[in-house]
């Protein structure tokens, strides 16, 4: 496995060398200097590396972004992960835009979360993307279009890269034509997605959040079908999710403001009677200016509703995170994300999980049976809580996200 590395620091280059091959026993470093090197030539085999690291200061009056902009439609040109000390929601989205695959900060910046990072950039390629690395500059396709056109009156969106990929949906960068605006743009292909339950699935989530005014949930900025295939137009987070946040380690005082903020989002969609399902790390995504919001209601439903979408018995979401009675397929309500937010506050607290297991059996096992765990003594101030949420019974924890606010006010820290 090939790496390059390119800055304009000698001493980040060593740094970042030096990561890399310690811990990824495949990866072979190599180190571009700009200040020596400059720009490369027309002839430079971009090809010969499976995954570049671009700073994005290289000195000279030139940024990363220049530079993917320059040579990010090569043939062959590898994945790139962006690295930057901007503190900017415009340069994350201007840097994914024109093909970063991913983005750290520098100020952030430890060994373990860059080799995290780049572990993760190796192992999940999606076929879709290699094959548009190679495309022309003009960026992302879907179904051989540039631009999804939603219809008269109606906004449409150009397609600048693809983020990922579920089994319904795609998940693309976009840009709003009228107005340049960045967007994260959802696509269910109803020639894939032939299933009517997935499309009924789709419909919901995408009518679901547009009815959710709050800042601590993802904004839809519109959502509808063409003639072709669903889609759901939202807003895009330029500073990354709460998996990398616990990556570089969590304070305590802010592993109470994110519960704190979690528990507002979780109010707002169970005030309009949904329950999320699958709240987990990945789906707590912060803005530019540092606010939290929940995203990504693909396994959402309303309470009101009979389990028609989700046959009786069956497990979906996120095993880690799954209360009791979502691991047995019994019915949820609101008490069961309020279980899901407790895990993430112990593990934001201690940097671990609840309960793990060998294998999934082993895990649902100790999710339904198994005591819970107790905080270390310096963070015992904390462990009703925990306590409370992570209740196997739903009747012993807080019966709403409201109560849990409540409970939170004394912890938070002033100001």
């Amino acid at each position: 496995m090939n790496i390059l590395l390119i800055d304009d620091d000698d001493v980040i280059l060593e740094y970042l060398q030096s990561c890399l091959e310690g811990s990824l026993p495949q990866v072979k470093a190599t180190k571009y200097s700009t200040l020596r090197e400059g720009r490369p030539g027309s002839d430079f085999d971009w090809a010969a590396y499976d995954l570049l690291v671009l700073d994005y200061n290289l000195g000279g009056g030139e940024t990363g972004i220049d530079w993917l902009e320059a040579f990010g439609g090569k043939p062959g040109f590898p994945r790139t992960l962006l690295l930057t000390a901007e503190d900017s929601a415009q340069v994350v989205g201007h840097a994914v835009r024109v093909g970063a695959g991913g983005y750290l900060n520098k100020a952030g910046l430890t060994p373990q979360l860059l080799v995290d990072t780049v572990r993760g950039m190796i192992e999940f390629m999606p076929p879709e993307e290699r094959e548009e690395r190679g495309s022309a500059k003009s960026g992302a396709k879907y179904k051989g279009r540039d631009t999804l056109e939603t219809g008269p009156g109606r906004a449409s969106y150009r397609f600048t890269r693809l983020i990922g990929r579920g089994g319904m949906a795609r998940v693309y960068l976009a840009e709003r034509t009228d107005d340049g605006i960045t967007v994260v743009l959802k696509i269910l292909d109803r020639d894939i997605a032939r299933d009517p339950d997935n499309a009924k699935r789709f419909d919901r989530e995408g009518e679901m959040l547009s009815r959710i005014e709050s800042p601590y949930v993802v904004k839809v900025y519109d959502h509808g079908h063409t003639n072709s295939y669903g889609y759901i137009a939202m807003e895009f987070f330029g500073r990354g999710d709460l998996q990398q946040r616990m990556a570089q380690g969590v304070s305590p005082e802010d592993a109470v403001l994110y519960l704190h903020n979690i528990a507002c989002g979780l109010e707002a969609i169970h005030g309009v009677g949904i329950v999320h399902r699958d709240l987990k790390a990945g789906n707590v995504m912060f803005r530019g200016d540092g606010s939290m919001a929940l995203v990504d209601f693909g396994l959402s439903k309303r309470v009101d509703t009979d389990m028609t979408l989700t046959e009786t018995g069956a497990i979906m979401g996120t095993p880690y995170c799954m209360s009791p009675e979502q691991t047995a397929g019994r019915k949820l309500d609101a008490r069961s994300d309020l279980y899901s937010a407790g895990v993430l506050f112990y593990e934001m607290l201690t940097g671990s999980r609840p309960y793990t297991g060998k294998n999934l059996p082993q895990l649902l096992l100790q999710i339904q049976t198994a005591p819970i765990p107790q905080l270390p003594p310096p963070l015992g101030r904390f462990q009703v809580v925990v306590g409370r949420l992570l209740a196997k019974d739903p009747e012993d924890r807080y019966q709403s996200a409201g109560a849990l606010i409540e409970a939170l006010e004394p912890l938070l820290p002033p100001g």
